[in-house]
């Protein structure tokens, strides 16, 4: 995706400017297109970033719920700085980096293996494809419920379900 030097570049701007930036992040729907996110536009304060599995990652801190997140820059599209509100800073320490890194591993980190899960709540579905980027298939079942396939390394699945307990439902790893 020739797009993908553009966003590099806004982004690395802002990270020596320590602005927010806003941006549209897409998915992909159920037919494999890739589409706008529904809660967007978006604005993060862009931290580093990094090439994981030959993809260009974005660490950054989300706004609104002092979240640090994973993002994909080839899913990102009209990045632009953001002046960052004064009245409310958004800092994250080295250590709280770090923790995160730790708690999160990046894809390819361990063994990969395929598993089907249940989702009920489009806000964890939408980050789904935030956490993990490769999305096999996903199925809307007649209860609205979500059932979606990923591949990722196993450790990724497992902290991904933990962390949402009650939210997310591991069917079953595939082999």
């Amino acid at each position: 995706n020739p797009h993908i030097f553009y966003e590099i570049g806004a982004i690395s701007e802002a990270i020596g400017h320590k602005c927010l930036i806003e941006f549209t992040y897409k998915s992909y729907d159920e037919k494999g297109d890739l589409v706008p996110m529904i809660n967007n536009p978006q604005r993060v304060l862009p931290i580093k970033t990094f090439l994981r599995d030959g993809r260009y990652c974005l660490l950054a801190g989300e706004t609104e719920q002092k979240a640090l997140l994973r993002l994909y820059i080839d899913r990102m599209f009209d990045v632009k700085e953001i002046p960052q509100d004064l009245k409310r800073p958004v800092f994250y320490s080295p250590t709280e980096i770090a923790d995160f890194l730790d708690r999160h591993p990046h894809l390819g980190a361990g063994q990969v293996i395929e598993a089907e899960l249940e989702i009920a709540d489009k806000r964890v579905f939408n980050s789904l494809f935030t956490y993990f980027g490769n999305i096999k298939k996903s199925v809307t079942t007649p209860d609205g419920k979500y059932h979606v396939f990923v591949k990722a390394d196993e450790e990724s699945i497992l902290s991904w379900c933990f962390d949402l307990a009650g939210k997310v439902k591991l069917l079953s790893p595939l082999e």
